[in-house]
C-alpha cells in the first residue's frame, strides 16, 4: 500500500507540472490547476500530509475563498427550482472546478423521491439546529414519508435525429470549491490554527445560513464545543494519525458539515473510510442496520471478472 500511495504522488506531482490552462476552451471538462490541486489536497488528507494540503488549497484559492462558494443563500436563493437544479453544474458556476457529463437517472423526480429519499425525523436530525444559531439552507422536498433535496438537473440526449425519448445525462461535478475549503480547514485545524478554522467556517456559513447575521452566528470556541466537543458529539474519528484534543472539536465540526454539503455525492464514504467511524442506517420498516469500523463489509469485493481467474473473494 505504501508502494501504491508513493506512486500515486510521484504521477500527481509531475502531472501537475504539465497543466495548461489554454489547452481546453472548457476548461472545467478537462483537469486544470485548481481541480487538480484540490485532488492533491485531498489525497494529502488521506496521508495525514496536512502541511502539503495547505500547499495545495492555497494554489486553489489565489483570492479570498468567498470568491469561489456556491451561493446557496444568495443567488440560488432567487431561482426557482429547475433553475437551480440546472445552475449546480454549469460550467459557468464559479465554484465547479472539474465536471464531467455521464449517463444517469439521477435526478429524476422518482429516483430522489423513491431512491434517495429520507424521513423528516431523519431531515431533523442531519439538516435542523446549527451549532451557531439561524437555519440552514436546504429545505426538502416530496410528501411524508419520502423527502429529498435537489441539487444537480438532467438533460436528456436524443438517440435519433428525430426522436423524442433518450437517455438522461447529467453534468457531475467531480471537485468544487467547498471541498477544497473544508480540506484547509481540516489542514488548520490538525496544525493548531483554530483561528483560521473559524474565520473560514464563519465564510462558509455566510453562504449556507438563512439570513446570516455575523453578530448572532458569528462561529467561537463555546459554541464549536457545546455541540462537537468530543463528549457532546461522540463521532469517535479513528483515522491512523493522532488527533489532538483540541483540534477534536473542529474535525467533529468539520465531519459534520461535509455529511450536510457533499449529501448525496458520495463523499461521505470517504469520510467514514479515513476516521473508520460506524454508520448507521435508518430504515423505515425493519431494524437500523450498523455498519461497525472493522466490519468486513467496508472492504469492496473483488470484481466477478477477477474472481473467475481464481482470486480469492474478500471475506464478508
Amino acid at each position: 500500500m505504501a508502494e501504491v500511495y508513493k506512486q500515486i504522488e510521484s504521477d500527481l506531482q509531475i502531472g501537475l507540472t504539465y497543466l495548461d490552462e489554454n489547452a481546453f476552451e472548457k476548461q472545467k471538462l478537462h483537469w486544470n490547476i485548481k481541480s487538480a490541486n484540490t485532488f492533491a489536497a485531498r489525497f494529502y488528507s488521506l496521508k495525514g500530509d496536512f502541511e502539503k494540503v495547505l500547499v495545495h488549497t492555497n494554489g486553489v484559492f489565489s483570492t479570498h475563498p468567498s470568491r469561489w462558494l456556491r451561493d446557496l443563500n444568495h443567488t440560488y436563493n432567487m431561482l426557482d427550482i429547475k433553475e437551480r437544479m440546472q445552475l449546480w453544474g454549469r460550467t459557468t458556476e464559479k465554484c465547479n472546478f472539474l465536471i464531467t457529463p455521464q449517463y444517469s437517472n439521477w435526478f429524476t423526480y422518482f429516483f430522489g423521491t423513491y431512491q434517495y429519499a429520507m424521513n423528516y425525523d431523519f431531515y431533523n436530525q442531519v439538516f435542523k439546529n446549527p451549532f451557531c444559531g439561524g437555519e440552514w439552507i436546504w429545505d426538502i422536498y416530496g410528501v411524508a414519508p419520502d423527502y429529498h433535496l435537489v441539487k444537480w438537473g438532467y438533460h436528456t440526449e436524443k438517440d435519433g435525429l428525430n426522436s423524442e425519448v433518450g437517455y438522461y445525462m447529467i453534468m457531475n461535478v467531480i471537485f468544487d470549491a467547498e471541498e477544497a475549503l473544508f480540506l484547509k480547514m481540516e489542514a488548520n485545524a490538525m496544525l493548531d490554527n483554530y483561528s483560521a478554522v473559524r474565520d473560514d467556517l464563519d465564510t462558509y456559513l455566510f453562504f449556507r445560513l438563512k439570513a446570516y447575521n455575523p453578530l448572532i452566528n458569528k462561529v467561537t470556541e463555546e459554541n464549536l464545543a457545546k455541540k462537537y466537543a468530543e463528549v457532546k458529539a461522540n463521532f469517535q474519528l479513528n483515522p491512523f494519525y493522532e488527533i489532538p484534543e483540541t483540534a477534536r472539536t473542529y474535525l467533529n465540526c468539520l465531519y459534520d458539515l461535509r455529511r450536510k454539503e457533499f449529501y448525496y455525492t458520495g463523499m461521505r464514504w470517504f469520510d467514514i473510510r479515513r476516521f473508520r467511524t460506524q454508520v448507521t442506517h435508518y430504515l423505515d420498516t425493519e431494524p437500523e442496520l450498523v455498519l461497525a469500523p472493522d466490519d468486513l463489509r467496508r472492504q469492496l469485493q473483488i470484481p466477478t471478472s477477477a474472481l473467475s481467474y481464481d482470486i480469492e473473494a474478500n471475506p464478508r
